[in-house]
Formats: C-alpha cells, structure tokens, sequence
C-alpha cells in the first residue's frame, strides 16, 4: 500500500473510534446505588439513584428536595435549567455527584427524569 492509503485509512479509523467513544459517554448510565448505599466512598463520583420526592423548596434557580428510598434519604440540589414539575411523593430517577455540605452528603443533580 501507499503512503496516501494507509493515511486515509488511519484517518478513517480515528474518526470510527471517536464517533464511537462519544456515543458511548453519551449513552451508558452511572452506576447505580439505592439511597441507603450512599456514603462517603462515593464524594466527588457520579452516581444514579431513584427514589420519591418527600419534601421540596423552590428558589430562584434551585430545586431543593429530600429524596427517600427504602427507609433513608438525602438531600438533592438541581438547578432549574430542566423543565420540569417538580412535586411531593412524585417518583424520579437521578443521576448526579455525590457531595458533602457542612457535613451531610448530598447529591447536585445533573438529569432528572419523572417516573
């Protein structure tokens, strides 16, 4: 083979592997833990959880809620750059960072999705 071939097929092979890496990130799900499993091993990581909406605030910006499964719960923060409806005893997925506020984990939410 020429010069010129092998470089179009190095090319073509690299744009494959690119195309391919960004549909996996784009598609594949955090790992998942019940709310109870949350602890500090996970600060700083990614993580999905579902749960129920147990009680909310509102502010400018922010939805601050208390999501509960299986007899724990922790505290949510998301911005409001989703429409959504947000409301008591609704039932969502979360995928989010695990993080820590003066001392009590919490989660910043990055998708949430109504269930």
């Amino acid at each position: 083979m020429d010069d010129k071939k092998v470089s179009i097929i190095s090319l073509i092979f690299s744009l494959l592997g690119v195309l391919i890496i960004l549909y996996l990130s784009e598609n594949t799900l955090p790992p998942f833990y019940q709310i109870s499993e949350i602890d500090e091993s996970l600060l700083d990581q990614t993580i999905f959880t579902t749960g129920e909406i147990s009680l909310i605030k509102e502010t400018n910006g922010l939805f601050i809620f208390i999501l509960k499964g299986n007899n724990s719960k922790i505290l949510v923060i998301a911005t409001k750059e989703q429409e959504l409806q947000l409301d008591k005893n609704k039932k969502v997925n979360l995928i989010g960072k695990v993080l820590k506020y003066r001392g009590e984990l919490e989660i910043k939410a990055e998708e949430i999705i109504i269930i």
